[in-house]
């Protein structure tokens, strides 16, 4: 966090947070986490490289991401309210948004459609 000038940020690894300069409210723990995070907020990195490339376009849209894992969300530049939980989750998806991925999955490019996740069973009667 050499650049940082915002507020609420945490950063704890070798170059977690690395280039942000204008992004809150984010957490990045392990090496890389968050590292070309420039602007984007509200954002958790929990992992080794959790997503590295985050905002590396610079715009801020990539907001309200969740990663745990490393290499979870590795690869998404601009991508909005994701979830990738597990090594690798969703480590080649680049721009998706909405989308939830728990362990590790194949190496998507872009997703646009949501996945929903629950764990409640359809209602007996």
């Amino acid at each position: 966090m050499i650049l940082n000038t915002n507020d609420n940020n945490t950063a704890v690894g070798a170059a977690a947070l690395l280039l942000n300069t204008a992004g809150a409210d984010n957490t990045a723990v392990g090496t890389d986490a968050l590292a070309l995070n420039t602007s984007a907020f509200t954002k958790a990195a929990v992992g080794t490289f959790a997503p590295e490339n985050s905002d590396s376009s610079g715009n801020g849209t990539a907001v309200f991401n969740t990663a745990v894992g490393g290499f979870a969300l590795q690869a998404n530049i601009d991508g909005t309210e994701n979830t990738a939980i597990g090594a690798g989750a969703m480590e080649a998806a680049n721009e998706g948004n909405d989308n939830t991925r728990f362990g590790r999955q194949p190496a998507l490019t872009s997703v646009e459609t949501p996945i929903l996740v629950s764990a409640t069973q359809p209602e007996v009667t």
